[in-house]
């Protein structure tokens, strides 16, 4: 993709931004609205960006190193904020370690980039969120447990952990299309038809959604 096409891009998103702050402002959206996108943009669209952006790509071993890097940032950034907290406020301790590493990748970087960058770019961030997803999932929570004094965090064991990422939409559709790239298949083209339309929804539903509460 060239400069110049990635700046349209850029420019239609934020053109899209404006429009859904203005919709706000005129008192357009309501809080049920923001639920129901939030559920559109979590289950489908969000999962059909990542099949679309994953089309035609070869795992290499620079994308699996980029999950490699993704997953030491992650927890080397847990243990900096569990280390620069001590001595805080349980509360104060606590929120540090889980805000150290929350990239958030899928709700922010993914819409606006899906549009901007090649395919091989994104299949690199996917990885990168693949490998902080793990830790956002639970182990964040566990040690944020521990430190602010609460044991070995009920509820935020492995088993919990495992069941909180094979029960999210977006991790499961990472796992498939890294296992498809692997395998060397592709998607049949209905399904990638099917990918392609709903996924090409997801930067606008975002950008909406961001102004809709």
């Amino acid at each position: 993709m060239d400069l110049w096409a990635s700046l349209s891009n850029s420019g239609v998103y934020l053109a899209v931004l404006a429009g859904g702050y203005l919709l706000k402002r005129a008192g357009l959206f309501r809080v049920q609205d923001a639920r129901f996108l939030s559920a559109v943009i979590m289950n489908i669209t969000l999962p059909a960006a990542i099949v679309k952006g994953f089309a035609g790509v070869e795992l290499s071993g620079v994308l699996l190193l980029t999950f490699v890097f993704s997953f030491l940032v992650s927890l080397t950034l847990v243990c900096t904020g569990a280390v620069l907290s001590r001595g805080r406020p349980a509360v104060e301790r606590g929120t540090t370690i889980l805000n150290t590493n929350t990239f958030n990748c899928g709700n922010f970087a993914i819409p606006f980039l899906s549009g901007v960058v090649s395919s091989e770019s994104f299949a690199a961030m996917c990885m990168f969120d693949v490998g902080a997803a793990i830790f956002t999932y639970g182990p964040n929570a566990a040690v944020a447990q521990r430190a602010m004094g609460g044991g070995k965090g009920r509820g935020a064991g492995l088993g919990s952990v495992l069941k909180k990422l094979f029960t999210t939409p977006t991790f499961l559709v990472y796992v498939a299309m890294v296992a498809l790239s692997l395998l060397h298949w592709e998607l049949p083209g209905f399904a990638m038809n099917v990918a392609v339309m709903a996924g090409n929804a997801n930067s606008f539903l975002h950008a909406v959604h961001r102004h809709s509460v």
